[in-house]
């Protein structure tokens, strides 16, 4: 099976679903076999077969406590010093996947390659690392020319830490007004959560950009901060849509109960 997922991954256009597939039924599988053939393509002259070799161990045994952790990190490890980039990206993907967060944090020089896939895959793996010096990666990446990166960088800052310094708040602000949709969503969500009043103009204008046809992070960041100025472009919403579950009008009753308090 490891050869039919490194003869799709060699077709110019492959069907990335059809890798996927097989690659999950390795990862389920679990066996000692696969773990060791996957020890000798790290070693292949073809970065293809590197490459596949790193999808492979990043989550070999389908579930968390990965039976080869151990054994598979320092290999993954000596893989961040490859000259190609497709290598690169799977190996530190696959360190994310295994939290190997010391060696993450090691090599933090990555998020400075110049392939984006790269610094995406810094950024992916960097979202759930709880240190002071992932954080200011993140902070760098979330101003990256890249949308992609930028974006997952942002949901690092954003969403999968909880600290709140001056420095994640700038720098999610400066991506309130991000030209791509997902980036700045993130952004608002993050600056939401952390009660950042300043985020109020943003996530109006967000709002009402088009009441018809919301984005739900820009409704759940609403709901995070129900502040008053949200109430009229909610109402708007909720009239335009409707509100099936509920969820808006909890919103708006949250702000209602909050300008009550003000006035009594």
């Amino acid at each position: 099976m490891i050869d039919e997922v490194v003869s799709i991954r060699r077709q110019e256009d492959y069907d990335e679903d059809a890798q996927h597939m097989l690659i999950g039924q390795l990862h389920r599988a679990g066996s000692r076999s696969v773990f060791e053939r996957c020890l000798v393509l790290c070693e292949s002259e073809d970065p293809i077969e590197r490459a596949v070799a790193c999808d492979i161990l990043g989550q070999l045994g389908g579930k968390r406590p990965f039976p080869y952790r151990e054994e598979t990190i320092p290999v993954l490890a000596a893989l961040l010093s490859d000259n190609n980039d497709i290598v690169l990206d799977a190996a530190i993907t696959a360190l994310g996947h295994l939290d190997a967060d010391e060696t993450l944090l090691a090599n933090l020089a990555l998020a400075k390659h110049p392939s984006p896939d790269v610094r995406f895959a810094m950024a992916w793996s960097l979202g759930g690392v709880e240190s002071p010096r992932a954080r200011r990666t993140l902070i760098r990446l979330s101003a990256d020319a890249d949308d992609d990166v930028r974006n997952w960088a942002t949901f690092g800052l954003g969403t999968q830490t909880e600290a709140n310094t001056k420095e994640i708040r700038a720098a999610l602000m400066a991506r309130a007004d991000d030209p791509h949709d997902e980036t700045r969503l993130e952004a608002l969500i993050g600056l939401a959560s952390r009660k950042v009043r300043e985020v109020i103009p943003y996530l109006v204008r967000e709002l009402e950009r088009d009441p018809e046809a919301p984005y739900t992070v820009a409704l759940q960041a609403a709901d995070a901060i129900p502040e008053p100025e949200l109430l009229s472009p909610l109402q708007k919403i909720m009239d335009a849509i409707g509100d099936k579950n509920g969820r808006i009008a909890a919103t708006i009753a949250k702000i209602r109960e909050r300008i009550s308090v003000c006035e009594a």
